[in-house]
């Protein structure tokens, strides 16, 4: 079954029965992928709920996507090696405060 994308318009949220029966709630200008032959769907189309969007739309998602998981690889490594890290010798210690008594 062909899969498509669709993004909601106008200015209150849409309720679309997704497979399986679940009903999710989508806001304005959110994405969600169904089938074009989904009731709620076809119903949101009919009243502009919804658009469809473009092949050339939807690659450029999956592209910002994958650049997105690209990027989280890369800041997920170890530092590099011209970071320093702080010493423990610099670190502060944690003396005791002592009170002396007031001399009078």
């Amino acid at each position: 079954m062909r899969r498509s994308f669709f993004q909601v318009t106008g200015t209150g949220s849409l309720c679309v029965d997704h497979a399986g029966g679940e009903s999710i709630a989508h806001r304005p200008g959110e994405i969600f992928e169904e089938s074009p032959l989904n009731k709620s769907v076809v119903r949101a189309l009919r009243t502009k709920r919804v658009r469809e969007l473009d092949p050339r739309e939807v690659r450029g998602l999956r592209m910002a996507a994958q650049a997105k998981a690209d990027r989280a690889k890369v800041t997920a490594g170890p530092p590099p090696a011209s970071v320093k890290t702080a010493s423990k010798a610099r670190a502060p210690k944690d003396d005791p405060i002592v009170i002396l008594p007031d001399e009078s």
